[in-house]
């Protein structure tokens, strides 16, 4: 610094020209670079020591930049630190100076120079805000006490820095670099974003009484801006046209919530509708109009008092849009909430304006609300309405219900007979009410769950028993996050109902103990049928020993996402003949099960090698060996009456055992599940023992539901016509789907029964095809979106299938480059893209349970597998090898172009939710790849998803590919 200052004097007292000043400092600074780093802020502060900026000071610093002898960066880091705002000669100067070089930035040499240059942009554009934040401030104080005479230079000062501001903002390469800094210096950006709030709201609080229509124009214009940097921290989705609407993918996104994650929490279904939002591309405007509306179609499509009609019910009143002050925001919220800046400057006349708008357009669909008025016997949309305005302000509750009114109106002119029948229905008596008491409920029997056992009867649980108001109890508490506490009691109630709690235990207290067995166990399975067993394997992963009842759900009872209803798993566990023995004696005694010392465990073990022998001489042809008709239909009552978990654990074993058999063979077997699902006349019977039969029925319904060649598989009809092939079925299905642009939950069965029969790979190979069969732009797109939500039937299972089986056989097949030309090679592009950011989502978004247990110590091997990739992040990065193999053999053609086109698209897709690809994806396949496709460096967006934010070395990767821009 005492080298430049010396050299400085001289050159200012002899006049030298730009050149001999350069000279000169070359000459004295040598090799050492640091020195040259440094002359910046030397030469602005000396031309901004006096009242009025030096000329030839500022002219030295000008050649400096232009012949790249002082880095970008250190004269952005030097403009920016010049703060006496007084001088406003020499902020013009400054101001003048930094337009002049900006649009001429140029590439650095190194990668630490880019990333030096991306923070000093951070700073500069915070800079400028400050800037204009004081320099208003300056006005208005001029203005109120010596009557302006500055003002009009401190506003020309403020329309320089909004030119600054507005070129750096609007070039691509510029915002990225911005959002690079940002990440490495996450200290600085912090601090400048809370010095200008401070600012900003220290301007709002000095507006005069008087509005002066200029100034008033610039703080408008400054918030503007300071909007714009705020949205900057994870995409450029706001600068991306909006894509179709109607949406299929947000249609088919919403439906699977209902079939295949109904477990999901509020939080997890917005992290997951965000995901949508991103690779759709659409605005939030539409993204809840279409949210609210699939579910209302999807509520409308259910069939009547079926548990699917209840899920969407919950759906729509509890997670669609009710907010819980004293709980987790609904998903709507919590969308809107991630829209809106982290402190609000002054009260905004248009909050929640997005949400209104999507609701005010709701009421574009009147026929739309008529029919799930008519269904539920209620006001849905008013219902909806009131429950997003629970926890507002005054003003927006107001406006909202303007909405109500409006919608009233509508009854009231042109739907006279949906009014009169809303009007002739009880107030309590329809199924958004019934959805909130369970809900209010719900805490009541958690805490009775939780409690000492020693004292209840038998008759403990029977209230859970009623199939239906346990259906709203459950989606009650899942969706408000409580099914795992729910989960949690009824584990409790089943582990210590297994065994006998001492040796005396007499029959009395033997019966209450399996009654309560049996009701737990039933009530666990409904749950983890209709939630997914790993719902409940979550709740319990930390205790040791796994109670019975989770280890025998865990081999039994699939994922809700996968495609069958039970798990074909044969396996004859039990090596105990003597108990088998006992239990066919008692099969076949025609007497009820002893009470006391029963050990419930070992009888569901043990019951399928039993029905193994019962099944095998049913297929003897004589009949002095063979059960008679009655004797079977007698054998099947006792275990529905007497112990409906072995009923359970029977079916379960029968429907794996059927799987494995010829169609011929299936007769005998098909015959005993048959009998175990005759229902049962409740003649005679006390009300507690029917409800648990009815849940009985419907947990053995749903278990065998996709047995093969089952003739009541599907409600909507079986969609495999006998005689044709299964692909001509996928193909009809396929195309309805895209040219009708609709898939309801009927049409949605029926792919996931044709995945049944096809399996995955095959059913993946099957979609590709016919998604390269459309030519038209508009159809391509839908069909790509339509065969990548699919997918979302088993994302952990069929992506990978995706991307490390389907995709490199139609990659290396000897006619790729003609199957992957354009449009068609874009169309897999983007089904894969999409299906691959989906389903890191999902990955992403089902772990957040498990990252969330706190205060658990775990094994160091289970840390280690706990970290370990996810199943589509292992496929991802297999996948990215194989392609750069591809390219290094082949630079051109239809396969790298595939290969850019799915990482442009994945990028583009991936929001502040999922990250970065380069999460997924290693530094060293990420390098590889930019270099062997040098076009990925022009898009800045592709960049930011690719490189590795979290690291130096990736930020530094991303700085210097986009100063390649330059």
């Amino acid at each position: 610094m005492v080298v430049n200052t010396e050299v400085l004097l001289r050159a200012w007292r002899e006049r030298w020209s730009p050149l001999q000043w350069l000279v000169e400092v070359k000459k004295l600074a040598g090799k050492d670079r640091e020195e040259l780093q440094d002359l910046a802020e030397c030469l602005v502060q000396q031309a901004t020591f006096g009242s009025t900026p030096s000329s030839l000071i500022l002219s030295y610093l000008n050649h400096g930049i232009t012949t790249k002898v002082i880095p970008c960066s250190s004269a952005l880091i030097a403009v920016q630190q010049f703060q006496n705002l007084i001088k406003h000669k020499c902020l013009s100067a400054l101001l003048d100076l930094l337009l002049s070089f900006i649009p001429t930035i140029s590439c650095p040499e190194t990668n630490e120079e880019c990333l030096r240059l991306a923070v000093s942009l951070v700073k500069v554009i915070y800079w400028l805000l400050i800037v204009v934040t004081r320099l208003l401030k300056l006005c208005i104080e001029s203005l109120c006490r010596s009557g302006g005479g500055d003002v009009p230079f401190h506003l020309s000062n403020v329309g320089k820095c909004n030119k600054a501001f507005g070129h750096l903002m609007g070039t691509v390469a510029y915002r990225a670099l911005v959002i690079v800094g940002k990440m490495e210096d996450q200290a600085a950006a912090s601090e400048l974003d809370r010095h200008l709030q401070a600012l900003l709201k220290d301007l709002v609080m000095t507006q005069p009484e008087v509005v002066i229509p200029e100034i008033q124009l610039h703080c408008k214009e400054l918030m503007v801006n300071f909007n714009r940097l705020q949205t900057l921290n994870s995409s450029f989705g706001s600068d991306i046209s909006p894509g179709h609407v109607p949406n299929m993918a947000v249609q088919m996104t919403t439906q699977c919530q209902v079939l295949v994650s109904p477990s999901f929490t509020p939080d997890q279904v917005a992290d997951v509708m965000d995901s949508i939002m991103h690779t759709q591309n659409i605005s939030r405007h539409h993204l809840y109009l279409e949210f609210l509306r699939s579910s209302i179609v999807g509520l409308l499509e259910a069939p009547e008092k079926s548990m699917e009609t209840i899920i969407w019910t919950g759906f729509l009143f509890l997670k669609a849009s009710q907010y819980h002050t004293d709980w987790v925001p609904i998903v709507i919220h919590l969308l809107e909430s991630r829209s809106q800046l982290s402190v609000q400057l002054q009260a905004s006349p248009g909050e929640h304006s997005t949400v209104h708008s999507a609701f005010n357009q709701l009421l574009q669909f009147g026929p739309l609300l008529d029919d799930v008025d008519i269904k539920l016997r209620c006001n849905c949309y008013k219902e909806v309405v009131l429950q997003y305005c629970k926890g507002l302000n005054q003003e927006t509750t107001e406006r909202m219900e303007q909405l109500i009114c409006q919608r009233q109106k509508m009854l009231s002119a042109d739907h006279r007979e949906v009014q009169e029948l809303l009007e002739s229905q009880t107030a309590l008596n329809h199924p958004a009410h019934q959805v909130q008491d369970a809900d209010n409920r719900i805490q009541e029997i958690i805490s009775a769950l939780e409690s000492d056992l020693s004292s209840r009867d038998e008759k403990f649980l029977a209230p859970l028993l009623n199939l239906e108001k346990f259906r709203w109890m459950t989606v009650a508490a899942a969706s408000v996050g409580k099914l795992p506490n729910l989960i949690r009691g009824l584990v409790k109630v089943n582990d210590q109902t297994v065994h006998a709690a001492t040796d005396m235990e007499d029959v009395k207290r033997g019966n209450i103990r399996g009654e309560l067995f049996n009701t737990s166990f039933l009530l666990l399975c409904h749950i983890g049928q209709v939630y997914g067993r790993k719902v409940i394997l979550d709740v319990v992963k930390t205790r040791t020993p796994t109670p019975f009842v989770v280890e025998w759900i865990s081999r039994y009872i699939p994922d809700i996402e996968k495609w069958r209803a039970f798990i074909p798993d044969t396996q004859l566990q039990s090596t105990k003949q003597a108990a088998v023995n006992e239990l066919l004696d008692q099969f076949f005694s025609n007497s009820a099960f002893p009470a006391s010392q029963v050990n419930w465990d070992e009888h569901c073990v043990n019951v399928a090698n039993a029905m193994h022998h019962v099944m095998k001489a049913c297929q003897w042809e004589s009949k002095a060996v063979t059960p008679d008709r009655d004797e079977l239909e007698k054998l099947f009552e006792l275990l529905k009456y007497e112990a409906p978990a072995l009923a359970v654990c029977a079916c379960s074993w029968c429907c794996g055992h059927i799987h494995t058999l010829t169609a011929e063979e299936r007769k005998h077997p098909k015959g005993l599940v048959s009998f175990l699902l005759r229902p049962v006349n409740p003649k005679g019977f006390p009300q507690g023992f029917v409800d648990r039969c009815s849940m009985l029925l419907e947990v053995m319904e749903r278990m065998s539901l996709s047995v093969e060649g089952k003739g009541n598989t599907l409600d909507g009809g079986n969609p495999i016509s006998v005689g044709k092939p299964v692909l001509q079925s996928l193909t009809k299905l396929f195309m309805d789907v895209v040219k009708v642009r609709c898939l309801g939950s009927k049409k949605i069965e029926q792919f996931r029964y044709i995945l049944t029969v096809g399996g995955k790979e095959w059913f993946i190979y099957s979609l590709i095809k016919e998604v390269m069969k459309f030519s038209r732009h508009d159809e391509m797109i839908r069909a790509a979106d339509v065969a990548s939500s699919l997918l979302m039937f088993d994302a952990e299972g069929l992506v990978p299938c995706l991307l490390q089986q389907v995709l490199p056989l139609i990659v290396n097949h000897a006619d790729a480059e003609t199957i992957l030309g354009d449009p068609k090679g874009w169309a897999l592009a983007r089904m894969t893209a999409h299906a691959v950011c989906l389903g890191l989502n999902i990955e992403l978004t089902r772990s957040k349970q498990d990252s969330s247990d706190e205060g658990v110590e775990r094994p160091a091997k289970i840390k280690r597998l706990e970290g370990s990739s996810s199943c589509i992040q292992q496929a991802l990065v297999r996948l990215c090898e194989d392609f750069i193999a591809i390219i290094k053999s082949t630079e051109v053609g239809p396969v790298p172009a595939l290969l850019v086109s799915f990482l442009q698209q994945a990028a583009a897709g991936t929001g502040g939710n999922v990250g970065p690809l380069s999460g997924y994806i290693p530094q060293d396949l990420v390098t590889e790849i930019l270099e062997l496709s040098p076009s990925l460096q022009g898009t800045p967006e592709v960049l930011l998803g690719l490189c590795n934010m979290k690291t130096t070395e990736g930020r530094q990767l991303c700085a210097k590919a986009l100063c390649n821009n330059f």
